[in-house]
C-alpha cells in the first residue's frame, strides 16, 4: 500500500494500493468540479481521507457508499449518485 498523505484534523491516514489512485484521483478531480460549481471549500464536499477510502472500497451503492467514513446521508444525497457514477467509471459494467 502506498502511504497516504494527511491533512490537518484528518486523524490517521487511510492508505491505498497502487491500482485505486487513479480512481482516487478521479474522484478528486470529480470534487473539485463540485466545489467551484458550488462554491465551497472542496473539503466541505469530502475530506481526501474519505475518497481514499471510496477509492479502497469501491461501493456499487449508496448503502455501500454510507460505509466510508465521512459520508454521512446529507452528502450521500447531494453527492452519492455523481461519487458512484465516477467509481463505476473505474470499475466496469
Amino acid at each position: 500500500p502506498l502511504p497516504s498523505p494527511r491533512a490537518a484534523g484528518e486523524g490517521p491516514g487511510v492508505e491505498i494500493e497502487e491500482q485505486d489512485v487513479p480512481l482516487f484521483e478521479a474522484l478528486r478531480a470529480h470534487r473539485a468540479a463540485l466545489a467551484k460549481e458550488k462554491a465551497l471549500p472542496a473539503y466541505i464536499i469530502a475530506h481526501d481521507r474519505t475518497l481514499r477510502e471510496i477509492a479502497r472500497i469501491r461501493p456499487t451503492s449508496l448503502d455501500d457508499l454510507a460505509l466510508a467514513r465521512g459520508m454521512g446521508q446529507a452528502k450521500i444525497s447531494s453527492y452519492g449518485e455523481g461519487i458512484l457514477r465516477v467509481v463505476r467509471e473505474f470499475s466496469g459494467p
